[in-house]
């Protein structure tokens, strides 16, 4: 837990950082957006791996308690230093939850998990974090990562947050309907999440 909380205090402080330098024009955009990739992928999630899930768990301490899907996602957006309310985002409908991670941005509804797989993998799509609303109350996250896609949620079949291939996802090929927002390349949620109340 040590270097977990040392990692989060390590991230808050450089977002504070490159937001400090991109409100004085010194970095672009792309900056923030690529740290917050990097820093979710390599020094959060990996914490989390094989954390127990429950519907009801919401433990704050990886590898500690249990985790429910959407309690997954909005803490560890949370650790990655973004101003989410966890409670609040985590307890809404997947596409609910779809809209307030979109931050007015477009949230995109995909039937059939393989359409999935082969629309976010268009170039038309950007490299990075996505959240998936799964109809029902499953939630996760998407990652793109050269040419590929992974799955990352707190797997109520496995029982633990796992990371896996999307397309051969047990729990992703069983929904039909999804609900998909950019969280990496939306300018909205990667800024302004710090100075606004809409996770509140």
């Amino acid at each position: 837990a040590g270097v977990y909380a040392n990692n989060c205090a390590a991230i808050k402080r450089q977002r504070a950082t490159l937001l400090n330098l991109y409100t004085q024009k010194k970095i672009g955009i792309d900056s923030i957006q690529h740290y917050f990739t990097e820093s979710l992928l390599n020094k959060i999630l990996p914490h989390w791996y094989g954390t127990k899930w429950s519907f009801e768990g919401h433990t704050t301490i990886p590898g500690e308690g249990e985790i429910a899907c959407g309690y997954l996602v909005s803490t560890t957006l949370t650790h990655a230093g973004l101003n989410t309310n966890r409670y609040k985002v985590a307890q809404q409908t997947p596409y609910n939850e779809a809209r307030t991670y979109a931050c007015w941005d477009s949230v995109y509804i995909i039937t059939g998990a393989k359409k999935v797989v082969a629309s976010l993998l268009q170039p038309d799509f950007g490299e990075g974090f996505y959240f998936i609303g799964l109809t029902g109350s499953h939630v996760g996250l998407l990652l793109k990562r050269q040419g590929n896609l992974f799955f990352i949620h707190s797997d109520y079949v496995d029982g633990k947050t796992v990371i896996e291939e999307a397309g051969v996802s047990p729990v992703l090929n069983y929904y039909y309907t999804f609900y998909i927002t950019p969280l990496s390349s939306n300018n909205f949620f990667i800024i302004r999440i710090d100075s606004s109340n809409i996770f509140r």
